[in-house]
This record gives C-alpha cells, sequence and structure tokens, in this order.
C-alpha cells in the first residue's frame, strides 16, 4: 500500500516537471520571437490586430498614460473586466470625443470606429500606418 502512494507521488512530481519544462520552452520561444523582430515588424503586427479587431464596448474612462509616451487610452468594459485599449497614433479627434459611458463600435476588417451617446453618433477612422500583408 505504502509503494503505491510512492509511484503515485513520484508521477506527479515527474508530470509536474515536464509540464513546467514545456511551459518554459513555449514563453521562452515567444519572447525569442518577439525579440527578433525589427520595428516595422512590430508596427506591421499591431496594425493586423488592430484591423481584425471586432469593437462594441462601452467606454469606462479615459486618460493619457504620461508614463508611457503620452500614450492616449481608453478603459473599455467587457462585462466582467475592464480592459486598457491604446489609441496610438490617433489624430482623428476619436479619443478627444470620447466620454465615459459612451460606446464604441468597429468591425473587422475595417478602421472605422462608430463613436455612440445619447445626442450623437460620429465615425472615426484610425490610420495605423502603411498596411501590412498577412
Amino acid at each position: 500500500m505504502k509503494t503505491k502512494y510512492i509511484v503515485i507521488i513520484i508521477a506527479f512530481v515527474i508530470t509536474g516537471i515536464t509540464l513546467s519544462q514545456y511551459a518554459f520552452h513555449k514563453i521562452t520561444a515567444h519572447f525569442e520571437k518577439l525579440s527578433n523582430l525589427t520595428g516595422e515588424e512590430i508596427l506591421c503586427q499591431n496594425y493586423l490586430s488592430k484591423k481584425k479587431l471586432d469593437l462594441k464596448v462601452k467606454v469606462s474612462e479615459k486618460y493619457i498614460d504620461e508614463e508611457n509616451r503620452g500614450d492616449k487610452v481608453i478603459v473599455i468594459d467587457l462585462g466582467d473586466s475592464d480592459v486598457d485599449y491604446l489609441l496610438t497614433d490617433d489624430e482623428s479627434g476619436l479619443f478627444e470625443s470620447i466620454e465615459a459611458g459612451d460606446s464604441i463600435y468597429k468591425q473587422s476588417g475595417s478602421f472605422e470606429y462608430i463613436l455612440v451617446n445619447d445626442f450623437r453618433r460620429d465615425t472615426f477612422v484610425l490610420n495605423y500606418g502603411i498596411p501590412c500583408t498577412e
């Protein structure tokens, strides 16, 4: 009986070590990939991720992140949590027009952001730089 418990404990230890090594290698590979990207490739990834995004959210607040190059940030309500969403290099006027409680809509494949509140509905087109291919 004692041997059975020892075997089970050893199996758990080996499984834990194996899973830890697997996770370490996956995380390391991800950071190696990121560290090998050029500035243009990083901008391209940002462009493609923003283009694919589909938004139907309510804005909780907005602020300028002085500690991060003065980035314009809106906090969007996802229901169970709030998420910071950067409006990198926004010159469309969207950030200045947003107020807490406004809704933002954006369809995947587009850079048109529709801002809606009780009094208005405005469309802003954000420019995220040179289009990249997937």
